[in-house]
């Protein structure tokens, strides 16, 4: 997973599983952090099942801290 988060909280970013494999892809479409609370919505976008009609991916977590990771739990 790779997240970029904007002064305002607000994410961007992809990702895949199994890491580096990449069978499953998406792309987050929306998401935010506020204190530790991060919401994600993502699009997959690998195949044409998860594509049409769009299967998407919304996670809400909170953010342990872990040696400056972030860790979804």
């Amino acid at each position: 997973m790779s997240l970029v988060q904007d002064s305002s909280g607000n994410l961007t970013g992809n990702g895949g599983s199994p890491a580096g494999a990449n069978v499953y892809t998406w792309a987050i479409t929306s998401g935010s952090v506020s204190g530790n609370a991060i919401n994600i919505t993502a699009n997959y976008t690998a195949t044409a099942d998860a594509v049409t009609p769009q299967t998407v991916l919304n996670l809400t977590g909170t953010i342990a801290s872990m040696n400056n990771l972030w860790n979804m739990v």
